[in-house]
């Protein structure tokens, strides 16, 4: 990214309707987030430095403080109740612009996620001696969708069971370009 001008710590530069925030570390060097212009005096303006973090499972999240009291940058721009989260429609946690954030549940984001399993499909499994198998957790709730010969037939049965749960939360492999 090119240097731009530093304000809270951070370095941004502005592109049309859009700012680039370098929030690097030693880490996860050259990370930068993108939020919209508009927001750059409500993000960058005191507070400390934003800075990408990783989650024990791998995904980053772009947050300043430090745990247990850091805030998430997401988190300022669509804020959300205690008991919701707040999910990237994209799936991409540096798409911080504010189209891409909406509330969400637990289980829709946990839907939304972009996830391929070792059978090249989002949902499907296969037991050593067995067909395979779709299973979705809804709200905590375990739910099987039959038996499939082929991981093709699993996945689509997948789609159509996260659609029914999920709608427009569902992340499918339809959508993710795998039928």
């Amino acid at each position: 990214m090119p240097r731009g001008r530093p304000f809270g710590r951070n370095i941004y530069e502005v592109v049309g309707e859009v700012a680039f925030v370098d929030v690097s570390t030693k880490r996860h060097p050259n990370l930068i987030t993108a939020i919209d212009a508009a927001d750059v005096p409500l993000v960058l303006h005191g507070g400390g430095r934003w800075y990408g973090a990783e989650s024990d499972d791998g995904r980053i999240s772009i947050c300043r403080g430090c745990h247990p009291n850091s805030q998430l940058l997401a988190h300022l721009l669509c804020p959300v109740p205690n008991d919701m989260m707040v999910d990237h429609i994209d799936g991409n946690p540096l798409n911080n612009r504010r189209h891409n954030l909406r509330k969400a549940t637990g289980s829709q984001n946990a839907a939304n996620r972009r996830a391929v399993g070792k059978y090249g499909y989002k949902g499907v499994d296969k037991p050593p001696r067995g067909s395979y198998r779709v299973d979705i957790t809804v709200n905590g709730k375990r739910r099987r969708f039959g038996a499939f010969a082929t991981a093709q037939q699993a996945a689509a049965a997948y789609d159509e069971a996260a659609l029914a749960a999920w709608g427009e939360y569902a992340c499918t492999n339809a959508s993710m370009g795998l039928l």
